[in-house]
């Protein structure tokens, strides 16, 4: 049975469902960090902001557009 999506269909996939994920844990890292002064939620924070946006530019092919980052407020 052939797939219903070509090779690039299902990266792009994989990598909106980390993108997603990792968007997850840094939204509770970031509260943990600004109400709770968690330094070690601040250091985590600091580490998931940046893997979202590798996640992003190694997303660029998929075609994904700014509404992503208006979640972000970025």
């Amino acid at each position: 049975m052939k797939e219903p999506f070509t090779f690039e269909q299902q990266e792009c996939l994989r990598l909106l469902k980390d993108y997603a994920t990792t968007f997850a844990m840094d939204e509770i890292f970031a509260h943990e960090c600004n109400k709770h002064n968690d330094k070690k939620a601040c250091e985590m924070h600091e580490f998931t902001s940046k893997k979202l946006d590798d996640i992003k530019e190694e997303a660029e092919h998929c075609g994904w557009t700014p509404t992503l980052t208006v979640l972000r407020g970025r």
